[in-house]
């Protein structure tokens, strides 16, 4: 009598496992039917990258710092055929500043370095704060990137207005490095 060969994982196959594939997986048509592609119906999602959203760098020379959202394109242009976002943010956070630190070493201190760029979506996460600090469009664009003068410019602005929302003292979570 001939001993039955083992399934790849040593144990006799059932009728059920006909149709599983690798890991024990569904394959074939009746997965895609129950959860691919054949849906009927489709499920949009909300729009909640907007100007004002605090967003996290995932990817790139910025990664892990904070930045704000100064304009949305969910759709896409010629150019960038993918949804993105005109960002402004932060990248050299200020320091620690104590009581017994003189007005000179505090000014020092809380100098800010900001960045302007575009990002894809994928590359951004959306963070629950907003913020709302009052960025010049007609200085911070995407036009910016077309020549250095302008992005200089548009770099100082954002920095300004950071290092004056920074002393006011609110939005504290926002002027703090992200601790990972």
């Amino acid at each position: 009598m001939r001993r039955p060969v083992p399934s790849p994982r040593g144990r006799k196959r059932k009728s059920g496992d006909r149709n599983r594939g690798v890991k024990g997986r569904r394959s074939g048509s009746s997965f895609l039917f129950r959860f691919g592609r054949h849906r009927s119906r489709s499920l949009e999602m909300g729009k909640f990258m907007k100007p004002g959203k605090v967003v996290l760098v995932l990817a790139g020379r910025y990664s892990g710092r904070k930045a704000v959202i100064v304009k949305n394109i969910d759709d896409g242009t010629s150019d960038r055929p993918y949804s993105h976002a005109l960002v402004a943010g932060i990248d050299r956070y200020p320091r620690k500043v104590t009581a017994a630190m003189g007005k000179k070493k505090i000014a020092k201190r809380s100098k800010i370095k900001s960045f302007v760029k575009v990002y894809n979506y994928n590359h951004l996460m959306p963070t629950r704060y907003s913020v709302d600090i009052p960025l010049d469009k007609t200085v911070v664009n995407k036009d910016v990137f077309r020549d250095p003068a302008l992005k200089r410019k548009a770099r100082r602005e954002a920095k300004v207005k950071f290092e004056e929302r920074y002393k006011t003292g609110k939005n504290k979570w926002f002027f703090q490095k992200l601790r990972f």
